[in-house]
């Protein structure tokens, strides 16, 4: 852990229906430290095969938009914060996509500059992804918030 590093905590909630493919239920882990890199995985369930599908993240700090970007689910999307602030790359999948245990995973490269020191609500990301297709149904709706925790132990 570095010098002054804050610890991040976590919280998820699957925004889906009762029609999407994926039901979220878990998010590990629990916290991250910043500055740093951190994968991030949402465990859940798929009902169905798919074959593709494409997704929409978006950041927010509080009410205000700090960036958004869109991908293909069968491969890896990185996203730039603006500002220096760091990236998030969302870790594409092996399509076809088959029914059962999936993960998703999203690697994390964050900076002090993504976050004001005292800030309390830092950072809420949204993903939704739609398979490919004439219906194009929803597949995975997953709501993250990041709030600071306080400093991580230093080395």
């Amino acid at each position: 852990v570095v010098a002054g590093a804050f610890k991040v905590n976590l919280d998820y909630k699957d925004c889906g229906s009762r029609s999407t493919h994926v039901k979220i239920n878990a998010l590990t882990p629990d916290f991250i430290d910043v500055p740093g890199k951190s994968t991030v995985v949402g465990s859940g369930v798929l009902d169905s095969d798919q074959k593709a599908a494409h997704f929409s993240v978006k950041v927010k700090r509080g009410i205000f938009p700090i960036v958004s970007g869109k991908g293909n689910i069968c491969e890896d999307t990185t996203i730039n914060l603006p500002l220096g602030g760091g990236s998030f790359t969302v870790k594409g999948l092996d399509c076809p996509i088959k029914a059962g245990n999936i993960d998703v995973e999203v690697d994390l490269d964050l900076s002090f500059d993504s976050f004001e020191d005292g800030e309390n609500s830092l950072l809420s990301i949204h993903i939704d992804a739609h398979a490919d297709g004439l219906r194009g149904d929803q597949l995975i709706c997953l709501d993250v918030d990041a709030s600071l925790g306080g400093s991580a132990a230093t080395v």
